[in-house]
């Protein structure tokens, strides 16, 4: 089964394959050679995407996906991901009478310790990729929304474009290095 940031990556791939030959090769071409990342805090994942010569499609676009947070335990050294810290199921209590669709919800809690000798003392690091030109941070659909200010009619760009520069400032969106928005716009444009 695919993870949420693979799917992601799917869905970039799909849409490029839906586009006319002359748009996708437009696009390829614009971003021949740079490596981008994704960060989806929410996913706790990190997408990177090459755009480069690939076997049998000429100029196309590869993936990869990464875990982030790295935990690293001042303890005793164990290094893992998010998804290899202890969890558990925890039911949910619903207000008397209330009815739910799903018959015993849960949420799942996930305790920051480590798995191995039990210390709350980690050492956190989100995954950057040597070789990515921007890195960017948000949610799936924040980063998709900054492809608004590149795309449509005047009027819809200009309003896409301050939408872009709202999630900027208010830090849903981060951009790093912040001289590489314009790389980060044709990125988010790619998820529209």
């Amino acid at each position: 089964m695919k993870s949420s940031a693979e799917v992601v990556g799917e869905m970039i791939i799909a849409g490029l394959r839906s586009k006319t030959k002359e748009e996708r090769e437009k696009i390829l071409s614009d971003l021949y050679g740079k490596v981008a990342q994704m960060t989806f805090p929410n996913l706790h994942e990190a997408l990177v995407l090459f755009f480069e010569d690939v076997e049998g499609e000429g100029k196309w676009i590869r993936y990869e996906k990464h875990p982030t947070p790295i935990f690293t335990c001042k303890k005793c050294g164990w290094e893992g991901g998010y998804d290899e810290l202890p969890s558990e199921e925890i039911p949910i209590e619903l207000p008397e009478g209330e009815e739910h669709p799903i018959e015993n919800p849960t949420k799942l809690v996930v305790y920051e310790k480590c798995p191995k000798c039990d210390s709350e003392k980690l050492k956190k690091k989100h995954y950057r990729h040597p070789e990515a030109k921007v890195v960017m941070w948000g949610s799936h659909f924040d980063i998709g929304a900054l492809g608004d200010a590149v795309i449509g009619p005047i009027g819809h760009r200009i309003k896409g474009l301050f939408r872009a520069l709202w999630f900027v400032m208010t830090r849903r969106v981060r951009l790093s290095p912040m001289t590489k928005i314009t790389l980060g716009l044709k990125i988010g444009k790619l998820m529209m």
